[in-house]
C-alpha cells in the first residue's frame, strides 16, 4: 500500500510539475494571431508597444553610442523609461566614423578596411540591448542610417551637413577603392544602391553578422533604418533576415519606418512584419497621422514615430492636451505610438532639460511629460483589459460619438473624448457593465456600474472630476 501511495504521488507530482512547464514561455515578439495589430511574446497575450525614445547621441556631433552613453548612462535612460511605464525603445545607430566605436575596423592611417568588422561595435550594441532585456523592455535595433550621408544635401535642405566625408564608403576614408559617390553629387548617391555589386558585399556581411550576433535576444525588432529614402535596397535586406533568420534558432520581426520621403506605398509593399507611416505634411497640426489617425488596415502593426510625423519638435506648438490627444487617438486606432524625446539634448528647439528630473541622475524638459506619462496610461489601460486580442478599433461615430473607441462588441469598451468640455456616446450592448472614468491629466479615476441595459445609445456625461480630455472604460 506504501509502495503503491508513493508511486501515485511521484507520478501526481510528474504529471503536476509537467503542467507547469509546459507554460509558454517569452519569445521573440510575433504577430498576434487573434489580432494583427499587436505583438505576441509568446506566451498568447497581446503586446503593445510604447516608448518616448531619444538619439542617444551629441546631435552636434552624430554618433551612437558616444562616449558618455556608457553603461551607467544606458541604465539611467532605462530607469527614465521604466519611470514612465514605458516598454520599448530604438537604438540609434550611425555609419560615418563619430569617434565612437563603428562597424568596420580603422586602420592607424585612419582609414577603414571594410572587409573586417569590428567585433567591438557589436559586443558593445549587445550588452546594451541585454540590459533593456532584463528589465523586459524591447528594442528596436536599427540597422541602416540615412543621414549619415545617403540622403542629398539639396533634400536636407542643408550646407554644412558634413556626415558623408566621413562615412566609410567614402574614396577617401577606405582602403577598398570603394567610392560611394562617383558622379560627385557630394553624398553617397551610391552606398544603399541594391544594384553596386561593389558595395553590397559589405553590407550583406554587416546584415548577417548583426543576425549572429541578436540571435539569442527576445526583445529585439529589426529597424531597417532612420529616414533612409532608398526602398530597392531596404527591402531587399528584409528579405536577407527573413531568409538567413530561418537557419537560426531565433526569428525577429523586422520593421519598415518612413521619413525623408520614403513614400507609405514603400512600406505597404515590402516584406516587412511591421509597418512605420510617415507624415506627408511634417510638423503640422493638421497632419492626418497627428490630427485623426486613420484606423490601422494594413493587417500588420502599426508603429507610429513622432520623429517621421513631427509632433516632437516644440511643446509651445504641441501643447499638453495636444501631447495626450496624439497618444490616446493612435491607441485606439490601433497603433502603437513611440515619441521622439529630446531627453537630455541642452538646446533642443531653445528648451532646455531640466536637472534630476524626473529621476535623479536624468534632466529632461518637464513640458513633454504629458506626451511621456499619457504614453505609460496607454499602456496600463491595454494591460489591464479583460482581452485586448479581442478588440477592434472604430472610428465609427454610430458606435463611439467621438470616433476613437477600442471595442469587443457587448464585452469592452475603452473610449476616449479628446475635447475639454464633451460628453461620449456609446451604441452599447444589453447587459450590466462596471463603468470607469479616467482623467488624463491628473489620473483620477471614479468607478459605477450600469445594472441590466437594455441595450441601445448611452450618453456618458463629462465626469465632474476631469479636468480636460478623458477615458471611458466599459467592461462586462
Amino acid at each position: 500500500m506504501k509502495k503503491a501511495t508513493f508511486i501515485f504521488t511521484f507520478l501526481t507530482i510528474f504529471a503536476l510539475t509537467s503542467f507547469v512547464s509546459a507554460k509558454p514561455k517569452p519569445a521573440p515578439l510575433k504577430q498576434h494571431a487573434q489580432n494583427w495589430r499587436y505583438f505576441d511574446d509568446g506566451t498568447g497575450k497581446p503586446v503593445y508597444l510604447v516608448s518616448s525614445h531619444t538619439w542617444m547621441t551629441d546631435l552636434s556631433s552624430p554618433g551612437w553610442p558616444q562616449a558618455d552613453w556608457d553603461a551607467n548612462k544606458l541604465n539611467k535612460y532605462l530607469d527614465f523609461t521604466q519611470y514612465w511605464n514605458l516598454n520599448f525603445i530604438r537604438t540609434w545607430m550611425w555609419e560615418h566614423d563619430t569617434g565612437a566605436e563603428g562597424i568596420w575596423v580603422k586602420n592607424v592611417q585612419g582609414k577603414f578596411d571594410l572587409s573586417q568588422l569590428n567585433q567591438a561595435y557589436f559586443d558593445r550594441l549587445h550588452s546594451f540591448v541585454r540590459e533593456a532585456e532584463k528589465r523586459h523592455i524591447y528594442v528596436g535595433v536599427m540597422l541602416f542610417q540615412g543621414f549619415s550621408g545617403a540622403i542629398s544635401l539639396k533634400t536636407l535642405n542643408a550646407t554644412t551637413w558634413k556626415n558623408w566625408e566621413l562615412h566609410p564608403m567614402n574614396a577617401t576614408n577606405n582602403v577598398n577603392d570603394i567610392d560611394g559617390d562617383p558622379t560627385r553629387e557630394g553624398y553617397g548617391i551610391e552606398i544603399h544602391n541594391v544594384e553596386n555589386t561593389a558595395i553590397m558585399p559589405y553590407w550583406e556581411a554587416y546584415v548577417k553578422k548583426m543576425v549572429d550576433t541578436f540571435n539569442d535576444c527576445n526583445n529585439v525588432i529589426w529597424e531597417m533604418g532612420n529616414e533612409d529614402p532608398y526602398p530597392p535596397f531596404t527591402k531587399h535586406f528584409i528579405d536577407v533576415i527573413h531568409t538567413y533568420e530561418k537557419t537560426k534558432p531565433k526569428q525577429h520581426l523586422v520593421w519598415y519606418s518612413g521619413g525623408a520621403g520614403t513614400g507609405n506605398d514603400n512600406l505597404y509593399s515590402s516584406n516587412a512584419d511591421v509597418y512605420g507611416p510617415e507624415s506627408p505634411d511634417w510638423g503640422s497640426k493638421n497632419a492626418v497621422y497627428f490630427k485623426n489617425p486613420p484606423v490601422v488596415s494594413h493587417q500588420k502593426p502599426e508603429i507610429l514615430d513622432s520623429d517621421h510625423l513631427g509632433n516632437h519638435t516644440t511643446p509651445v506648438t504641441f501643447t499638453a492636451l495636444d501631447q495626450r490627444n496624439w497618444t490616446w487617438k493612435s491607441f485606439l486606432r490601433g497603433y502603437h505610438p513611440l515619441f521622439m524625446d529630446s531627453y537630455d539634448y541642452p538646446n533642443w528647439n531653445s528648451i532646455s532639460p531640466t536637472a534630476n528630473h524626473p529621476i535623479p541622475g536624468v534632466s529632461t524638459s518637464p513640458l513633454w511629460d504629458p506626451q511621456r506619462k499619457s504614453l505609460g496610461n496607454t499602456l496600463r489601460f491595454a494591460n489591464k483589459m479583460k482581452d485586448l486580442a479581442a478588440t477592434r478599433p472604430t472610428e465609427d461615430t454610430n458606435l463611439c460619438s467621438t470616433g476613437y473607441c477600442l471595442y469587443s462588441g457587448g464585452s469592452e469598451y475603452v473610449a476616449y473624448q479628446p475635447e475639454v468640455s464633451g460628453s461620449i456616446t456609446l451604441d452599447l450592448a444589453a447587459g450590466s457593465y462596471k463603468v470607469e472614468t479616467f482623467d488624463t491629466d491628473d489620473s483620477s479615476t471614479e468607478t459605477t456600474r450600469i445594472i441590466d441595459w437594455s441595450g441601445g445609445k448611452k450618453t456618458f456625461a463629462k465626469p465632474a472630476h476631469v479636468n480636460e480630455d478623458w477615458v471611458l472604460y466599459l467592461v462586462r
